[in-house]
């Protein structure tokens, strides 16, 4: 009976042994995690506030680290006060600087910078969002950052202007002027700078010069006797023309001199500027004359008119607004005592 006993218990101690044995063992197994990509972006403009025209510097940062699956990639851009994009930067992942990529790419840290012009009044707002898909909290990730540009209204466009003149103001053929263009005050952005030289009666210059400076016109030996035009014409980069100003130079006969030319007769002449112009836009139109002092004196009246119009009398300029397009006539004349 007592070996029958010890028996029983040698088989309850197995049995509570096993029983612990696996418990412990259930306790032991590896548990997976799925780990969280993390990621950082910021943004920062320099300046943060200037006026129309100044330009601004973006900075850009990004770093990424733990993407186990799946991608990510960021999106940058500057949005400008009327909602177009001063700037625009999609993702691309084989094209530097890389703005995607996948697991092998960890860890990332990328920084951006680009320069945008403030050309309007508002602000700008500049924006680096980051995106991952996959391997992020409910299998998409979006964020993102933004700073801004307050751009103000600068100088009064009104205020620019272009200014050519032209010397000696009377040449014989086969002689040389020199043309001076300056420009001041508030240009557009990017401006363009174009300086025409017009033959006497002529809608087409023969020639043509870009930018400021001072520029030498030889006359053809066979060029046309009479008043040459010069006109210069500041345009902004959409064509609009922002500033103009005109000048002129008198071309003599080769057998005639510049003494001969001050006993000449009075002579008129007009210039339109800018010319040619925008349907809407004011066109001014001023009369220049020339004249032995010694032998007349102002003209009076000194009179105008637009292609069929009336007769107008002048007080040195008219300004008036084109309706429609193609060429007008400017019909100018004067009374000399």
């Amino acid at each position: 009976m007592r070996e029958s006993y010890h028996l029983r218990d040698y088989r309850f101690a197995i049995l509570i042994l096993l029983l612990v044995t696996l418990a412990s063992s259930s306790s032991l197994k590896p548990r997976f995690v799925n780990a969280e990509t993390t990621y950082s972006i910021s943004i920062s403009v320099n300046p943060s506030s200037g006026e129309v025209g100044d330009s601004f510097t973006v900075r850009a940062s990004v770093t990424i680290s733990g993407l186990s699956s799946g991608t990510a990639y960021v999106v940058m851009k500057t949005v400008a006060p009327d909602g177009s994009y001063s700037y625009y930067a999609s993702s691309a992942q084989d094209v530097p600087p890389y703005r995607q990529w996948v697991s092998n790419d960890m860890p990332v840290s990328m920084t951006y910078t680009w320069t945008v012009t403030a050309e309007e009044e508002g602000t700008y707002t500049s924006t680096i969002e980051i995106i991952i898909d996959g391997d992020a909290s409910g299998g998409l990730l979006k964020d993102s950052r933004s700073a801004f540009f307050e751009a103000s209204s600068g100088p009064s466009q009104d205020g620019g202007s272009v200014n050519v003149s032209v010397n000696p103001s009377n040449v014989k053929r086969g002689e040389s002027v020199s043309i001076s263009v300056v420009t001041q005050g508030f240009l557009p952005p990017n401006p363009r700078i174009y300086t025409y030289v017009y033959p006497p009666g002529a809608s087409n210059p023969v020639q043509t010069y870009s930018g400021t400076g001072t520029f030498t016109y030889v006359v053809p030996s066979d060029g046309e006797v009479g008043i040459w035009r010069v006109s210069s014409l500041v345009k902004d980069e959409f064509g609009n023309v922002a500033a103009s100003d005109s000048d002129s130079f008198k071309v003599a006969d080769d057998t005639s001199s510049s003494s001969d030319s001050e006993r000449s007769s009075p002579e008129l002449w007009v210039i339109a500027a800018p010319n040619p112009a925008d349907v809407g836009k004011t066109v001014k139109v001023t009369v220049h004359y020339r004249y032995p002092k010694d032998k007349y004196y102002y003209p009076n009246p000194l009179q105008i008119k637009i292609e069929n119009g009336e007769w107008t009398n002048l007080g040195g300029e008219l300004q008036f607004t084109p309706t429609s397009s193609g060429p007008l006539t400017i019909f100018v004349k004067g009374y000399f005592d």
